[in-house]
């Protein structure tokens, strides 16, 4: 009899602990600073424990103040051999599938690709309309919506929990007594219906919504979306080599002490490489 092995290693993780774990995210990022015009990326991140044979994850946008670019393959998926996008334009959804081996050759992905730990997908926007924020959201309309297989094929991992961008818990689908079926949001996780008609699911995913916003992110300096190391080199090119400054001017303050400065760059760094506070949340 063949072992299942996705099924084994899920036992053990739940035995050793005691309760229910999870062993994958699906994370979609949050662009800030975002103006009528710009172009703005947001990125759909996997870091799973499992090692995936394939995903299939579908979102949402506001058509009416967004305007899909494109979507393009990334670093999390590398050596994947099918990466396809389809867009529905009239329900404002766009659905990426992705195989991580084709079997069509000789060819095939190394052990560590099996193992997504960065931005599996970039979805290019266009801002149509001057904004505060809008959501770009995870949406369920088919059963095998926002799940991955395992890499033997045989077993299906799909949503624990929905966090909004907050990480403000929205749904869970492990808790029938606070969440149940019949309260379920539209669009929302994975009905009963659907697991009824499945041989073997494991509710395995925490998933977290995105955002575009025009509000910035403190540290942000360069206008990335994320406050790294590149924002600690812009502070310093803008100090002493007469760079150009954070945009906005604000964003290069990430201790939150009313401007720019060299005390700033420390605040990033402690923050990246030491485990220091992160940027202050008092950023307006």
């Amino acid at each position: 009899m063949r072992l299942n092995l996705t099924a084994i290693l899920i036992a053990l993780l739940l035995a050793a602990s005691g309760q229910a774990q999870t062993s994958m995210t699906a994370n979609l990022s949050t662009a800030y600073g975002a103006n009528q015009g710009d172009t703005v990326q947001i990125g759909l991140s996997l870091n799973s424990q499992l090692a995936l044979g394939g995903v299939d994850f579908t979102i949402e946008y506001d058509s009416t103040e967004l305007r899909l670019l494109n979507v393009t393959q990334g670093p999390g998926l590398n050596n994947w051999e099918l990466f396809t996008v389809s867009e529905d334009d009239s329900l404002s959804i766009v659905q990426v599938l992705a195989i991580a081996d084709i079997q069509n050759g000789p060819g095939h992905p190394n052990p560590q690709d099996f193992y997504p730990h960065d931005v599996a997908a970039y979805y290019s926007f266009e801002v149509l309309t001057p904004i505060t924020q809008t959501p770009v959201s995870f949406f369920w309309i088919r059963c095998g919506d926002n799940a991955a297989s395992n890499r033997e094929g045989d077993s299906l991992m799909v949503l624990s929990r929905l966090y909004d961008p907050d990480q403000q818990l929205l749904w869970d689908e492990t808790d029938n007594q606070n969440f149940p079926d019949s309260m379920r949001p539209a669009n929302i996780g994975l009905p009963d219906t659907c697991v009824q008609r499945a041989s073997t699911i494991y509710y395995l995913i925490d998933m977290f919504d995105g955002l575009v916003t025009s509000d910035y992110l403190c540290g942000d300096a360069n206008g990335d979306g994320a406050a790294n190391i590149t924002d600690a080199v812009h502070i310093v090119q803008f100090i002493f080599a007469g760079g150009p400054p954070p945009d906005p001017y604000a964003a290069g303050d990430c201790n939150c002490d009313g401007f720019p400065n060299i005390t700033d760059v420390v605040c990033l760094v402690q923050y990246i490489f030491a485990g220091g506070p992160a940027p202050c949340a008092d950023c307006p």
